[in-house]
Order: C-alpha cells, then structure tokens, then sequence
C-alpha cells in the first residue's frame, strides 16, 4: 500500500507542486489548507508523514505540531516543517523542540526534498528508531517562544512580503516548468535514450525517427516540429505510416537505397536531394544514422534534414553578383559609388557622372571633392570622415558645382559593405539629384513668408485653437485688438479671453467634441488686456484631419465698436421718437427695416415682428413710378429726399404720403 503524506500548506499553488512532487516518487498526498483542517484529516485518516507550512491562518503549522504530539493516536507521525518565512536558527531550534523531524527551508530541490522525505518515512519505519523525544519545556515558556517567533516573523514577513512573494512565485513557475520538462524528458528517456541523444545533436533542423521493421519497412515513431512545418503535414497524418506512404517515387527508390546502406556498412549516410514542399522548392542535406540493440541489430533510424537552399541560392548569387550590380550601376536613375574601407572612392556609376559633372576617373580617390560646391565640402569631408571612422551609415545633402556655373543640389547616403565574416570591405552608397525639391522648398519658404505677412496684417483677428481649446496660432491683427503679445495667448485656453469664461468654455469645448456646431456671425465680448471689453463678431470653422476627426476650430473676429456705438445711437434715437405722432422708421443700408414707432404700427396695420428685418418695399405702392422709388435710397445716403408717393397697409389700401429721410451717421 502506498505511504500516505499530509501536506499542509494555505498556498494552493504550494500544495499543487507538493502534490506533484510526493505523486513523482509514488507516494499519496492528504492536502490541507490550514493546521485546524490537517488535524481533523489526521485523526480520520491517519497518515504515515505529515509536511507542513508554519505561516498559515486558523491554525499555523507551529500550533499544529504542538497539537499532534500532544494526542497520544498522533504523536508518533513524523513531522517535517517546510517553510520560506521562518528562516532563523532560533526558528529551527523552536520547530525542532516542539517534536519535528526535520526543519526545511524553500526553495528546496527536488531529488534533496524527495530524499529526505524517504529518509524520515525509512526512519519512522525502523522500529529501532526511538520516537522523536518532545521537550519537555513549560507550556508558558513554549508559548513565550512560539510569540517571540511569531512576532519575529511577521515583522520580518511585513518587510520582506512582496520580494518573497514575487521569488516563491518565480521558484513555482521555474519548479513548474522544471517538473513539466523533467516528466517529458523521462518519459523519451524511457523509450530510447540514445535516439534523444541523436535528436538533441541535430536539434533545430528537421528531425524523424523510423523505426526498422523486420519485413524491411521502415514506420514513422517521431517527427519534430521543424519537419511538420517544412513538410506541411500534422503529427496524426505521419506519425505510424510507412515511409513509402509518405515519400512518393522516384525519390523513394533512391532513399530505401540509402537507409539499407547505412544498415549495411553501420555507419552516417549522408547525401543531399532536391524536394517540394508547400513553401516551395528546398534542397536538403540529409544524414541518416542506424541505432542497433545490443545483438547489433538495427531497431531504428534516426535522420535529420538540413536546410541548405538558401546556402545554394546564395552560391549561385555570388558569381552573379558583381555582373548584376555592374549592370543594374549602368541603367541605374541615381548615382552610385563605392569606396574602400578607408571611404577613398573605388567606383562611380555614369549618373553619378553625370549628377557631379566628373569623369569617373576624375572621381576616384578623394578627387570627387573637387566637384562639391566650395560652401559645403569641409562639412561634407567631416561627416564623412566621421562615418567611416566608426563604420556607420552616413547621410548629408550637398551641392555639386558644375563647371558651367550651374549648381546641383545631391541627397547621398552611404553603408557599409561587409563580407561573409561580417567584416567591413568598403562602402557602397548613392546620391539623388534634388535639384527640384530644394527648389520647390525654397518656392514654398516664400508662400510660407508671404502667407504670414497676409495673415498677420489681416483686416479681421484671427485664431486657431487644439483640440483642448488652446490656442495654437494668432495673427497680429488680433493680438493688436486686445493689447497682448503672441507668447502672452499661444497656448493658454481660449476662454480666459472671454467675457463670460465658464460658458465660453463649456460651448468652445462641446463644438470640439461635435456636440454644438460652430458660430456664424456671432457676436461676444472679449476682454483687453487693459480690462477693457471688445465687441467682436465672431465666425467659426470646425478643423477635421484626414480621417474627418476634429482636431480644432478655426476663428476669425471683427471689431464692431463703433457699430455697436452706432446701434446704441439708433436705440436712443428710436426711443425718442417711439411716442410722437407722425410715422417714423428707420433701415439700414440695404433699406431694411430696423425700427418703426407705435404710430408707424397704428397706421400700416402690421406688428413689430412682422415689420422688422423686412424691406421697405413692403409698404410701397407698386402704383409708384419705378425711377421715383429707386432714387430715395441712393438720395438719402448722400443727405436726404423729400416728396410725396404712395403706401400701402397691410389690409392692401393705398393711401399718399409726405416722405422726408436723412441718413444717421
């Protein structure tokens, strides 16, 4: 009957390994959480050993052992205390004089902690063994040491709880993974010793194992997963078939040949064959080695494929190589050059040539520096002396200066060039004729300059806002407006700018998340810098990226001071004449209606609302001579008209009237 062992521990990834490791070397485990629950389990089942943590809820494992030895059923199991917080001599000498067998420390390892397990269990077996002796201590002093102990350690748990916690939990993952490892590596140690010896010295090509029949077949008894990828096909579709179920003729014929030489002559055959796989073509180097039992018979075949494609490619590449670059040099649209590894020029290309205005004989050496435009060549020969002396790429953009006078401007960019020992042989490089480019560059400055010297003496304020509301961009039409300077607004948050700041910040921040659309011709109050309020009209443009996300809001504003003055005048003007008795109105320039008196109302017949906003024609006759009526505006803007036409009321009636207008400047 196996030996039952109580393990005791309130971790369960602490009793999961435990278990793992007593199951391992054939034991049965009794898991327990706390000392309150191992006690109970022990008194129904009793165990031949018991493991237990100290530092545990309910009950810890000092408690537990006292409680064991103490009952008379109980007291002869051996005790093991396996734990990694209490750590002190002091501990050990505690557990010890309590009844324990054995005080452990974790991490332990595995084939240490197995044996003694086996130890303490043979111990507890041989009857000649006498029974750990309990001390004999007062239980006042016990307790005196098992507090100070319990203090001591949890002071030092307290301190030490979060580094412990992350080293058990890494000890667990690496003892996990160490314990998964181990069974697999047993389990194929078991079966064949020597052909995991031979997978493991070709690892990392692809691997198979056949096992050799005695009617000469050959089966499939492994596959790893470089050959299952390689090959397209999954473990269940190889894996038991015979080989001549795999590989098809003619290629078969010549692979039984092999694998009977190397039966026959008892040694590697190797050889390399040509195969299409789902990626493609792939030639291979194959070896195939015989195992023999011990009457030297062959029981199987290990092999192994390496892949040497890319090794053959690149010999064919090589002799290839310079003929293909001397070709592709000669057609090439950029210049091109090689240097030695001393960056001394070795070759150029008939368009670099052609972009420098040298020869390619002139070029060589450090002759091409004659070309580079005088203002650029000793920046030039310090970056690339630079480059080439810590063997790095370089990159610069420079002018070459024709001899006609004319100027070149090259974009150049150069890498090392190193050899199958990685070691560097020179440097290869190119240049790019950017001529246009700068020039568009240099175009575009000047929009630019241009755009900002438009922008920033606008008629109108100008501002552009973030996402945030911050403000990103002003003109100085606006920052003229309220007295500040540019460093003084860019980047602060637009409504500090307000009149009303909280609720310039809730609307400014609603259009940004498209919650609001934007103002048109709204008019706000902004405050100066010197305190002061100006009217603006404002208009608005939400600004959207590529993707039609809103990124911000574009502003323009306009001083309307002296037209709010001017609206003022009307009001206090219309006011004064709200009450008298003759018809009075008043338009704006286009001869819209903006005020009329109660007498204006009484006789025409229509309200306020129905009036204002309208045009004048409204009230006139159409019975009225066409010149007559065209020539009232034009006359009062230029001081005033007098004369008699006709109106009409609401009703339609037609009635004459005295027209005298004057313009309100």
């Amino acid at each position: 009957m196996k030996k039952k062992i109580l393990i005791v521990d309130d971790k369960p990834e602490n009793l999961y390994l435990l278990e793992l490791i007593i199951k391992g070397i054939d034991y049965s485990t009794i898991p327990a959480k706390n000392g309150a629950e191992a006690l109970g389990l022990a008194r129904k089942d009793i165990p031949d050993l018991i493991i237990s943590d100290i530092l545990m809820p309910v009950m810890d494992g000092f408690t537990l052992c006292r409680e064991l030895k103490k009952d008379t059923k109980l007291c002869n199991i051996p005790f093991i205390f396996y734990t990694a917080t209490y750590t002190d001599l002091k501990d050990e000498e505690f557990a010890l004089s309590l009844g324990a067998d054995r005080f452990l420390l974790k991490p332990l390892d595995i084939e240490e902690f197995t044996a003694i397990v086996k130890t303490v269990l043979a111990e507890a077996g041989n009857k000649n063994t006498p029974t750990t002796e309990v001390s004999s201590t007062p239980e006042n002093v016990i307790l005196k040491e098992y507090n100070e102990a319990l203090i001591r350690k949890l002071e030092d748990k307290m301190l030490q709880a979060e580094l412990a916690e992350k080293e058990v939990r890494k000890y667990n993952i690496a003892l996990l993974r160490e314990i998964e490892e181990r069974k697999q590596a047993e389990k194929l140690l078991r079966k064949s010793e020597r052909e995991i010896s031979l997978i493991y010295d070709t690892v990392g090509d692809s691997i198979f194992n056949l096992k050799v029949e005695k009617d000469g077949n050959y089966i499939f008894t492994s596959v790893n997963q470089c050959f299952l990828t390689t090959t397209g096909l999954q473990s269940h579709q190889i894996i038991g078939k015979r080989v001549d179920e795999i590989i098809p003729e003619p290629s078969l014929t010549f692979v039984l040949a092999k694998y009977a030489e190397a039966i026959r002559e008892k040694k590697i055959v190797r050889w390399e064959e040509i195969s299409e796989y789902p990626p493609g073509q792939l030639v291979g180097a194959v070896s195939i080695a015989p195992v023999f039992d011990d009457a030297m018979n062959c029981i199987s075949l290990a092999g192994s494929v390496h892949d040497i494609t890319e090794q053959k490619k690149a010999e064919k590449a090589l002799i290839a190589s310079e003929h293909l670059f001397h070709t592709l040099a000669l057609v090439s649209p950029v210049g091109i050059f090689k240097t030695d590894p001393m960056g001394e020029t070795t070759y150029v290309n008939p368009k670099w040539c052609q972009i420098s205005g040298l020869s390619a004989e002139d070029a060589l050496g450090n002759g091409w520096l004659s070309a580079v435009h005088p203002d650029d060549r000793e920046s030039l020969i310090q970056g690339w002396q630079k480059s080439t002396k810590v063997q790095e790429e370089s990159f610069s953009e420079y002018r070459f200066l024709h001899g006609d006078g004319k100027i070149y401007w090259v974009m150049g960019q150069a890498i090392p060039e190193t050899n199958h020992e990685n070691q560097i042989v020179g440097y290869i490089g190119t240049i790019t004729d950017i001529t246009e480019r700068k020039e568009a560059e240099k175009a575009l400055q000047e929009k630019e300059r241009k755009f900002k010297e438009l922008f920033d003496h606008a008629p109108i304020g100008y501002h552009e806002l973030d996402i945030e509301g911050r403000i990103t961009r002003i003109n100085r039409t606006e920052l003229n407006m309220l007295g500040y300077t540019e460093e003084e607004m860019v980047g602060q948050f637009v409504w500090k700018f307000v009149g009303s700041e909280e609720s310039s910040r809730q609307r400014v921040l609603e259009k940004l998340n498209g919650t609001l659309l934007p103002s048109q011709s709204e008019e706000r109050f902004y405050r100066r810098k010197d305190l002061k309020i100006l009217p603006v009209l404002s208009e608005e443009m939400i600004l959207r990226d590529s993707m039609d996300k809103i990124i911000g809001i574009r502003t323009t504003i306009q001083d309307i001071t002296e037209r709010k003055r001017a609206e003022e005048e009307i009001a206090m003007l219309a006011h004064s004449l709200k009450s008298i008795n003759e018809c009075v109105s008043i338009t704006d320039m286009e001869d819209n209606l903006i005020f009329v008196n109660e007498s204006f109302l009484r006789t025409y017949g229509y309200d306020r609302d129905e009036l204002i906003g309208k045009n004048m024609l409204l009230v006139r006759s159409p019975n009225n001579p066409l010149e007559l009526v065209k020539e009232i505006l034009p006359a009062t803007i230029n001081g005033g008209w007098k004369g008699e036409l006709w109106n009409k009321r609401k009703d339609g009636s037609e009635f004459p009237i005295h027209l005298s207008t004057t313009i309100i400047t």
